[in-house]
């Protein structure tokens, strides 16, 4: 059924993502295709900082079947994402008595299991994200089990139905690779230079402003904001902020703030 619904776990520092995330989808769909940010707003914080979200959108994925009126289907994705390839490869893939279709990947990448490309069957699965999210205080389960293990649902009911093509870590093979995950939040390419297939991103920004998908304002607007780093125009060919020195002396990558130390929020010169 169309339009496939992707909904996108992000928090206000990671919509550049989300916009370059939907452009790569929608670039190359056969079908039509809504996306959607969520994050965690509204969910209950659970009482042990252990259980609690690493991100601002960790437990998002909990409201897709509600948000789809436990209907049909639905995709989750992170923000730092891009789709190489037509989502109707991932949309249309059959449940087979699943409920949940994840992306297992290759035990010698040496990384946990990840569920963060996902496919829901929405009419069966009867989740509440307060209700589940209460379940940590309720001593049900920990983080982990939640979100490495996916415990809220039977082992018969989930299955890794994806190709790990659908959620490559930071690895990209041409033609081959569908989705590149960008997990590495240092090495995110609007943060940093140095990601070994940032030059993909970069691409696909200069394309979509090109297009008119991407507004070169909207750029310097989250420069403004401190989300994206200061040489982010220079990278994908906008001209450099005036004050390009002042902002890298004092700016910090919006991750960092998960340490503890939040994210500068520097001006532009004039702005």
């Amino acid at each position: 059924n169309a339009p496939a619904r992707v909904f996108v776990g992000t928090d206000s520092a990671q919509m550049l993502g989300v916009k370059m995330l939907e452009y790569s989808i929608k670039k190359h769909a056969s079908l039509s295709v809504v996306v959607e940010p969520i994050d965690d707003a509204g969910i209950p914080v659970p009482a042990d900082p252990a259980n609690r979200s690493r991100t601002g959108f960790s437990f998002s994925r909990f409201k897709i079947p509600e948000l789809c009126g436990y209907r049909g289907r639905g995709v989750y994705m992170d923000a730092d994402m891009q789709v190489f390839t037509d989502i109707l490869d991932l949309w249309a893939r059959p449940f087979d008595g699943a409920r949940v279709l994840y992306a297992e990947g290759p035990a010698s990448q040496g990384r946990i299991p990840q569920f963060s490309v996902l496919l829901l069957d929405c009419a069966n699965l009867d989740w509440d994200v307060k209700k589940i999210v209460n379940g940590f205080d309720q001593g049900r389960y920990n983080y982990a089990d939640l979100m490495q293990k996916l415990c809220i649902v039977d082992p018969e009911h989930k299955r890794g139905g994806l190709p790990f093509e659908w959620n490559s870590l930071e690895c990209y093979e041409p033609g081959k690779t569908n989705l590149i995950h960008y997990t590495d939040m240092p090495t995110q390419p609007w943060v940093s230079a140095n990601n070994q297939n940032g030059k993909l991103f970069y691409d696909a920004c200069k394309e979509a402003l090109a297009d008119g998908f991407l507004d070169a304002d909207y750029v310097y607007q989250e420069l403004a904001k401190g989300h994206i780093s200061p040489d982010f125009p220079g990278w994908v060919g906008l001209p450099p902020p005036a004050n390009l020195a002042e902002l890298k002396a004092d700016w910090k990558p919006p991750y960092k703030r998960f340490a503890g130390m939040p994210p500068a929020r520097p001006k532009l010169a004039g702005g």
